[in-house]
């Protein structure tokens, strides 16, 4: 008696070829979904990945924005105001002077004019005539 060979044990001839490959073709489906599976799940890893550090850059460039706009307009305000207040120092300065240059020379002429009466007074007398323009000292 002959024995016949059995190929994979699935009852030997067309019948177990067919076995074979119906296995083949389940194993490489499942291969090629499990392979597109991987692939739509790292293609949405590195989109996520990609959008947030998208929006974390543009969160920083609009802070950075912010902070100097702000750092520039606290210059701007800083300079500004010391500029005015300069130029406010500068006039009350410049005032004051007036004010006390108009004071001395006020002083020095009230000193002169008491000094000129004192005299008149001293060397004429109440006794005495005097021209009309002359002002005694008992007129203060």
């Amino acid at each position: 008696m002959e024995k016949k060979a059995y190929w994979g044990g699935c009852g030997g001839g067309t019948a177990g070829v067919v076995g074979v490959v119906v296995v083949v073709v389940v194993v490489v489906v499942v291969v090629v979904v499990v392979v597109m599976v991987v692939v739509v799940v790292v293609v949405v890893v590195v989109v996520v990945v990609v959008v947030v550090v998208v929006v974390v850059v543009v969160v920083v460039v609009v802070v950075f924005v912010v902070v100097v706009v702000v750092v520039v307009v606290v210059v701007v305000v800083v300079v500004v105001n010391l500029c005015s207040k300069s130029a406010s120092l500068a006039t009350e300065t410049s005032r004051k002077a007036v004010v006390a240059w108009e004071f001395s020379d006020g002083l020095q002429a009230d000193t002169l004019e008491l000094a000129m009466r004192h005299q008149v007074t001293e060397t004429q007398g109440e006794g005495f005539d005097t021209p009309p323009n002359v002002v005694h000292a008992t007129d203060f």
